[in-house]
Order: structure tokens, then sequence, then C-alpha cells
């Protein structure tokens, strides 16, 4: 059977395809909820951060964790001029795009995510998928676009349906010449079970590692360490125990985030709530966002974690549709303070420290941070933690 899968994924890959990583992805994603989602000078700022992909979330709808029907959204599904104009945008200034459709219930509400995706009709449903698949195929082709997710953290269905995700994949490829990944929930939970790996052209792990249970004192920056090494060591134990045509593939973790909240290192997957409060485990706490980052990015940026990975993608940076927008912060129900986005907070210098990047903070040496304008430059060079 894995030698059927590795001949038939070879003709799937074929060997004419040159598009390829960066040396070591460093990524920042950004999840569109509308058409209105970026701006240039955004852009730009994560460009002069030291980024060289982004990774462009956005949602499709079914009605129903059974249901067989997939379907975009006139209103909170990007358009596919809106995709376009922002991939131009992004090429332009050399930054490389992937493309992750993300599939929820139209409600978007719990237990109906992705995760609990389980249609009454395989078949069907993959029928459905598989068209909005293959028309982004279209348009990434059309808009030269370097890498496409055939799908995210679909837990009840990457398991199984091998001959359904061959044929998906296969219809893909006849349509778009660049890279294809599936974005898996972070090891040991979903990426050892997904059965198509070697039809694709490398691994993604969504990757939300907590490090603190709750109880007791919050963890040292060694202890985070040593926890964060000890998963990558076990990651790569289970890579290097796979065949060949899986252990050789590039592994990226797709997702890393961390919320600016007091029990951001506990949950740190968990929505933000509608609005920042001002105590409480979902209050501000831009000190654990820092911490969680300097432990991610000292261990994935050494030669340890280079050696197992291909690269890193922060989730996220706020934009004009997400409600944490830095740009409307002071807004009533704006989650800025308490969400995943490290642009204007101190851990937006220490990913440039490591990415020998800029950040967009004003000062660079406070616990709390300062948000800047976007335009003050901040020397974020490893060991310089002044401003220009």
């Amino acid at each position: 059977m894995i030698t059927h899968l590795f001949i038939y994924c070879l003709v799937l890959i074929g060997f004419a395809n040159s598009a390829s990583l960066p040396s070591f992805v460093q990524g920042v994603n950004i999840f569109a909820f509308s058409n209105d989602f970026y701006d240039m000078q955004e852009l730009e700022q994560i460009k002069k951060l030291g980024a060289n992909y982004i990774m462009l979330d956005w949602l499709i709808f079914t009605d129903s964790n059974t249901s067989n029907n997939v379907f975009a959204d006139p209103v909170k599904t990007p358009s596919s001029d809106s995709i376009t104009a922002f991939v131009q945008a992004a090429h332009n200034l050399n930054l490389c795009v992937m493309l992750k459709p993300i599939l929820v219930c139209s409600n978007w509400s719990e237990p109906c995510l992705m995760i609990n995706v389980s249609p009454s009709n395989v078949p069907e449903w993959f029928t459905s998928y598989g068209n909005y698949i293959t028309s982004l195929a279209k348009l990434g082709n059309s808009i030269k676009v370097d890498a496409i997710s055939v799908g995210l953290e679909l837990l009840q269905l990457s398991g199984n349906y091998l001959d359904q995700w061959q044929s998906l994949i296969s219809n893909v490829r006849n349509e778009y010449n660049g890279l294809l990944t599936y974005c898996s929930i972070f090891w040991p939970i979903e990426t050892q079970n997904v059965v198509f790996w070697p039809c694709l052209d490398f691994i993604s792990m969504d990757t939300y590692l907590p490090f603190w249970n709750g109880t007791g004192d919050a963890p040292s920056l060694q202890v985070m360490k040593d926890t964060y090494t000890g998963y990558l060591q076990g990651v790569a134990e289970w890579k290097n125990s796979q065949p060949t045509n899986i252990s050789s593939m590039p592994l990226i973790l797709s997702e890393v985030g961390y919320p600016s909240r007091n029990d951001g290192l506990i949950s740190p997957a968990s929505n933000p709530p509608p609005s920042c409060p001002k105590d409480g485990p979902q209050s501000s706490n831009f000190t654990a966002q820092n911490a969680a980052w300097t432990t991610v990015l000292e261990s994935t940026m050494s030669p340890t974690g280079k050696s197992l990975l291909s690269g890193i993608s922060i989730f996220w940076y706020d934009n004009p549709s997400s409600q944490d927008y830095l740009g409307s912060k002071n807004d009533n129900n704006n989650t800025w303070a308490c969400d995943w986005s490290p642009r204007g907070k101190p851990a937006e210098c220490t990913i440039a420290q490591y990415w020998n990047g800029t950040a967009s903070v004003a000062d660079c040496s406070g616990s709390n941070g300062t948000p800047g304008n976007g335009n003050s430059k901040c020397c974020c060079k490893k060991n310089k933690k002044k401003c220009c």
C-alpha cells in the first residue's frame, strides 16, 4: 500500500515542478475577514520585520458539521479580486504568499469548526469542497501564488479517504504549478495521522503548544525553553521514523500563536474575548506573550531547530478587517491588547531581533511596550534594544 501511494504521488507531484520554499520561511499570517483586509503600510512593515512569507487565511463555510455543501460567503469570504490585489502587492515587496482557506460553519460556533467537519456523504462533500479548492488553484496559478493549502485542521477527514484526497490533489495539480501543503493540527494530535503527505510538497503544522497548566507560579523562561526544545525533539523522532517519502519532506510551523493575555501560556489557541477585560485570565499581559515568542524563536531559529524545521509563521498580524486592528485600538470592542497580534508590542521587537528586521514599536526596552505609529524605526537587531 505504501509503495503504491509513493508511486502514485510521485506522478502527482511530477519532476518538472521547480517551485521551492525559501531556505527558511519567516512567515506572518494575515486573516482576512472581509474584502478590506490590508493596507500597503502594514505589508511594508511586515517586510521590514524580516518576513519573507505571508500566509493568507480566510473563511469558507458549510451549514453544519454533517453538511456536504461548501460555499464562499459574499461578505465574509474575500473576493478573487481582493486576493489578487493582495498577492500582487506582496510580490512587489518580494514576499511569497500561501493561500489558506479555512472551513467553518456559517455561524462559526462551537462545536462546528474545521475539526468537527464530518459530512454525512463523504464523496458528495469532496466534490463540493474540491470544486472550491480547484477553483482557487486556477486563480492561484493565474496570479503565480507561491503555495496553496489544500485543507486545514480537518481532523475527521485527514486520516482517511485516501482515494478522495488523491483525486482532489490531482485535480489541483492539473490547474496549479506551485507548492501544495496541508495545515495539520500539531503533532501528536493530527500530523502523524494524515494519510496523503507524500502527495504534497511540504508538511505544515499549526502549533499552539501550551507552556503552563495554570496552577502554581508561571514557568520561568528556562522551563519554557526546555518544554519547547523537548517538544521539537519529539516531532523530530516522529518524522525520522517515517518512510523516506515523508521523513525527507520539509516541515514548517504554519501557525504559531500566543495572545497577549494572562491565559496566553495556558490556552494559546483559544479565541479572544469580545473585548479585553481589565482583570482576570483574559486581561492583557504583554510580558507573557513576549516570553512565549522569545522561547519559540530561540528554539526554532537555533541550529537544532533549523535541522528539523524549514520555517515558522506567526499567527497573526492584525489588519483592518480583524477585531484587534492596531489602527482602531481605542475602540470599545477592539481586542488588540489581549489578542494574538504582536504588532506594536514587545513581542514584535523580539521577532525583529531574531529575524534581523525592524519593529514598529516606539520603544523596544519596556516590558509593556508602546505602540508605534508604523513609521518609527527601532534598532531591533539582536542585542540592540534602543531606538534609532
